[in-house]
């Protein structure tokens, strides 16, 4: 499964909400998604785990906030992506009067009024396969599919009208009666002219 790893700078304001909004519609259509907000426990080293899912990811979305310009760390990310060949999309989260330096070279998609999803796939996919939609498991050839309730065929000389879980009994005359034939839970019963009679080797 691909992996795309989400940079961005905790601003508490545009760009960590459009970082969380990137992170469920990636989930969604079927991918791994590194955040540091949610991919990282407590306990862990955390530059050496953010590093670690850095390697481990095939694409990097960048949310492109004002905070941006001044993170080190988002910087950090950006050159290792780089100089480790791994494609880096910028979003912008907001406008920015002036662009970083280091992003001017890369085309970026303005995600500051409203979010196109789509085209955030279509570019991803420019660069990664996207997951495929999974398809429900077709039975093997060799094995017939057990019918549904509604194609099981009622024995002949039941009715829908008193038939019970175990499909022996049956109503006449308002009489309920054990078909011949049926057996009980302990499969014994039997009827035999009316009589009802336990077989031989049932049990109670």
């Amino acid at each position: 499964m691909q992996q795309i790893f989400i940079s961005y700078a905790q601003d508490e304001s545009h760009g960590q909400r459009l970082a969380k909004e990137v992170q469920q519609q990636l989930h969604e259509q079927g991918f791994r998604v590194f955040r540091d907000e949610t991919g990282v426990i407590a306990g862990m080293q955390w530059v050496k785990e953010i590093e670690s899912q850095l390697k481990a990811s095939q694409l990097v979305v960048l949310v492109v906030s004002s905070k941006v310009q001044h993170s080190e760390w988002v910087f950090a990310e950006f050159q290792m992506a780089r100089n480790m060949g791994i494609p880096v999309v910028p979003v912008l989260a907001e406008v920015l009067p002036d662009m970083p330096l280091w992003l001017i070279p890369l085309r970026h998609l303005n995600f500051s009024s409203q979010p196109d999803w789509q085209r955030l796939m279509h570019t991803i996919g420019t660069y990664i396969p996207l997951p495929t939609k999974s398809q429900p498991r077709q039975p093997h050839p060799s094995v017939s599919p057990l019918p549904s309730p509604q194609q099981q065929t009622q024995p002949s000389w039941a009715k829908a009208m008193g038939e019970d879980g175990y499909g022996r009994y049956d109503d006449v005359d308002g009489i309920t009666v054990i078909r011949k034939g049926a057996r009980d839970v302990y499969g014994g019963y039997d009827d035999v002219d009316g009589i009802t009679v336990i077989r031989k080797g049932a049990r109670r």
